[in-house]
């Protein structure tokens, strides 16, 4: 835990993943380990994305304004109303072009990136017996209760509590009023499995 804390948490190299492991360990791995999947709300998990990745942080280091914001623009923003600097820098991708971008069928990567992918395609719950599926919405309890459990004892504290309460879900109702019905019927649509698969409601913006 403390080469862990030690480390950028985003650095997945310092983590053993089961493709290292022989086919042999692997199956005695997910036997016997105990296993969890964290899920977020689709929207708000789309949102905090959109406001973290493509809006407000310009050094992060997967470049993902210049990256996605660029491609996102070029594609869906009509050429007379683009600025060359907006198509250098990516830097000012609108809500409704994203969400063009995730529902556009002729792109068959749109969801290939692991922050767009619903957690559904990334962790296979139908596929994984997993212990315990949790939910960002109940992150310290939920997590207070797996390390107890795979820890089997009664640790001595809690899951850290966030400072201050998010701004997603006030963001996320403005932003999902600004799109047309055909746009989040669209955007339902490939985010839908998670949605039904761990029990979130798709219209809790309009009561924000």
């Amino acid at each position: 835990m403390n080469a862990i804390r030690q480390r950028d948490p985003r650095d997945m190299s310092q983590f053993k993943t089961l493709r290292k492991y022989t086919v042999e360990q692997r199956l005695q791995l997910v036997q016997n380990y105990t296993k969890f999947v964290f899920a977020r709300h689709p929207y708000h998990r789309l949102d905090a994305v959109y406001y973290d990745r493509l809006r407000y942080d310009p050094k992060i280091p997967d470049n993902f304004q210049k990256v996605i914001g660029t491609d996102i623009i070029r594609r869906y923003r009509p050429a007379k109303y683009t600025q060359p600097e907006s198509l250098r820098l990516g830097h000012d991708v609108r809500f409704s072009e994203l969400v063009q971008f995730l529902t556009d069928q002729t792109n068959a990567d749109r969801l290939s990136n692991v922050h767009f992918a619903p957690v559904s395609h990334l962790c296979h719950p139908c596929l994984m017996n997993y212990t315990f599926i949790g939910k960002v919405e109940n992150l310290p309890e939920d997590a207070s209760m797996i390390l107890k459990e795979a820890a089997n004892v009664t640790l001595p504290f809690r899951f850290p509590r966030p400072d201050k309460p998010s701004k997603t879900a006030e963001r996320l109702s403005m932003d999902m009023r600004l799109l047309s019905d055909d746009q989040r019927a669209a955007l339902y649509r490939e985010y839908q499995q998670d949605f039904e698969l761990f029990d979130y409601d798709k219209d809790d913006w309009k009561r924000l």
